[in-house]
């Protein structure tokens, strides 16, 4: 199972991973540790995709989607154990703040 770890960014210039079609991705883990002394901290899950065509929308258009929300408060480490968060796409993970003394941990499986 891949795990990546990174400090906070608020405008991330890259996906924290891809999901190539046709699999599915699953965070199944997220560690946030804030040592910063700037204050709490929010962690945003986002899922960046192309819907699959349908009936409906023949032509979908790229969509995203906030799969997680997490507040952490200052000096605290926050662990999710046994997530199943679907990630169809491209996964960002972006902060409220850039800040080097937030890490984060994810770990995610593609099916």
């Amino acid at each position: 199972m891949p795990s990546l770890s990174f400090s906070a960014e608020a405008s991330p210039k890259d996906p924290a991973f891809r999901v190539p079609e046709p699999k599915i991705g699953r965070i199944t883990r997220i560690e946030i540790d804030n040592a910063s002394t700037n204050g709490a901290i929010t962690i945003f899950v986002r899922d960046r995709f192309v819907p699959t065509p349908s009936l409906k929308s023949p032509n979908p258009v790229e969509t995203t989607e906030t799969r997680k929300v997490i507040t952490v408060p200052q000096d605290q480490h926050k662990e999710l154990d046994d997530l199943s968060l679907p990630i169809y796409g491209d996964c960002w993970i972006s902060a409220s703040r850039d800040d080097n003394d937030v890490s984060i941990t994810i770990d995610y499986e593609l099916e």
